[in-house]
């Protein structure tokens, strides 16, 4: 693994500690955006804020500090949704920041209120040698411009991938192309010690990040070459 493509990572460092030897990733998520306009939040400032306030907190939480944000699109959101200019937030616009761990020597490139699909990737994405799905489970435009057989494809405990019939893992998500055993490399499964996390009696709703930060558990990998196995084990893992 050479450099790691997320979609959708919210908050969620935790890949960053579980491949140390890996440096550079990439990590997109619509939020603030999605959540602050799309959906009509009655004030969507307050949401921007609240999330880069979390995202912030994660990424100091794993040893990041961010070095650097940049405004990708400054009209985007107007285009998109007709707010005025004087009623959008910078958080609002699809931003890139920089998270360096200079401890680790790791790199995160974090794209957020960037939502896949309606903005082209940046080309940093072709260099991307591993997939990331977790939680939530992307179209297949995101792997344009990448070769198959090139990408692995790693997921995580708490996350469903589905049958084959399911209408939310047809034509058009990645998990159809795990699916149909062409595209990517090989499969690995990623766990924490989801019997301590019980004992502990957190739900599934609680935060994390600050769990991880002061129980820092070790992540189990289990690399299966086919995506069956794979799945096999992740539902067995859920029960």
């Amino acid at each position: 693994m050479k450099q790691i493509l997320y979609i959708g990572a919210r908050t969620h460092f935790q890949p960053c500690r579980d491949f140390r030897e890996v440096k550079t990733f990439v990590f997109f998520d619509s939020e603030p955006y999605a959540d602050g306009t799309v959906r009509g939040d009655d004030d969507p400032w307050w949401h921007s804020r609240e999330f880069m306030i979390s995202l912030m907190r994660a990424a100091r939480a794993y040893g990041f500090t961010c070095e650097s944000s940049s405004i990708v699109d400054a009209t985007f959101v107007q285009r998109t949704t007709g707010m005025d200019p004087s009623e959008i937030s910078d958080e609002l616009h699809p931003t890139m920041h920089t998270f360096r761990n200079n401890a680790t020597e790791q790199v995160v490139y974090y794209y957020t209120s960037f939502p896949v699909g309606c903005i082209d990737l940046p080309d940093i994405v072709r260099g991307c040698d591993t997939l990331v799905i977790s939680g939530y489970h992307p179209k297949t435009h995101v792997l344009a411009g990448i070769s198959p057989k090139t990408m692995r494809f790693v997921g995580y405990n708490r996350t469903w991938y589905g049958d084959a019939g399911d209408a939310d893992f047809g034509a058009g998500t990645v998990v159809s192309k795990a699916f149909a055993e062409s595209f990517f490399t090989d499969f690995v499964f990623v766990t924490q010690d989801m019997a301590y996390w019980r004992m502990l009696g957190l739900s599934a709703d609680d935060d994390f990040n600050i769990w991880f930060l002061e129980h820092d558990p070790v992540s189990s990998q289990i690399r299966f070459r086919g995506f069956e196995d794979f799945r096999a084990h992740v539902r067995d893992s859920l029960i």
